[in-house]
């Protein structure tokens, strides 16, 4: 019978060596696969967001629900500095703060019923509301912030009735009524194939410079604490975003991936790209919050 011959020490370090490129090839492609795999489930949650929305204008009139503005009024009077819109916010009641100005804007007593894993009256959110690529589950972001906010951020954003809006918010420079004006991007009274209805979310908290987004480099990034104090991401993104793109919901139903971002001028003062400003711009367009969208 024939003697097998044993593997010298310096045949194993190659074989060794060569798994290891083996795999440092593989493990790359095969992330990428899989983050490709919940890039097109994201892309049919907002597919299906846009069956819903459907569904609820047959029940109300073909009126579209607004973006949420949360400042317009402050202690039951106008704001001067009102009108900035929060696309990736959702309030709880129709009636936000007990306001019924509110009463069309968008919240989960309006759309949650149409919204398949939804239970409005126990206040359980899930299904389309949460992207496949996101770490934190949209119950826990609910569950921490409608205690003090009486809203949630949301894991995608909507853009609505932009008709209504305060020129400055969605400008290329908040603080200049002269600027740009990105609006026409957006969706206004009805739902057309050409204007942006939703996307996934890409925002920036002005305080801190951390970002929120599904889709980057090393996965989502997400802005926000539990009732501890605790951030929901541990390793949260501040400065120039690995975003790799978002996924686009428009009026007629199709769902188009974009990544026409470019990050560097996201964060610096450029502000050619598309956003939505929230909160104040009293300082210049400084403190503001802003919520990014592709303009092709």
């Amino acid at each position: 019978m024939k003697k097998h011959r044993a593997f010298t020490i310096i045949e194993l370090m190659v074989v060794i060596a060569i798994i290891g490129v083996l795999v440092s090839i593989l493990v790359p492609a095969l992330v990428m696969a899989r983050e490709q795999a919940k890039r097109a489930l994201c892309s049919t949650n907002l597919r299906q967001w846009g069956l819903c929305i459907n569904l609820y204008l047959s029940d109300n009139h073909d009126k579209l629900l607004e973006s949420l503005d949360v400042w317009s009024y402050r202690l039951g009077e106008p704001s001067a500095g009102g009108g900035f819109r929060y696309p990736e916010t959702c309030a709880i009641k129709r009636t936000y703060r007990n306001n019924s100005r509110f009463h069309d804007m968008f919240s989960l007593e309006a759309i949650g019923d149409y919204t398949p894993g939804c239970n409005v009256a126990l206040n359980e959110i899930g299904g389309i509301w949460q992207c496949p690529s996101n770490r934190v589950s949209i119950q826990v972001m609910m569950d921490d912030m409608k205690a003090t906010h009486d809203a949630f951020n949301m894991q995608y954003a909507y853009f609505a009735r932009v008709e209504s809006w305060d020129p400055r918010s969605v400008s290329s420079q908040p603080g200049e009524r002269g600027s740009r004006w990105h609006g026409d991007l957006l969706t206004g009274k009805g739902l057309l194939g050409s204007k942006l209805l939703m996307s996934d979310t890409i925002s920036r908290w002005w305080w801190n410079g951390y970002w929120s987004y599904n889709h980057g480099e090393n996965g989502a990034h997400l802005s926000g604490t539990n009732e501890d104090g605790e951030n929901w991401d541990p390793s949260p993104e501040w400065g120039v975003p690995t975003l790799t793109g978002a996924n686009h919901l428009f009026g007629d139903g199709h769902v188009e991936w974009k990544n026409s971002f470019v990050p560097e001028l996201m964060e610096m003062g450029d502000f050619s790209q598309p956003r939505v400003f929230g909160g104040h711009v009293d300082k210049g367009g400084g403190e503001v919050d802003p919520c990014f969208f592709a303009d092709h």
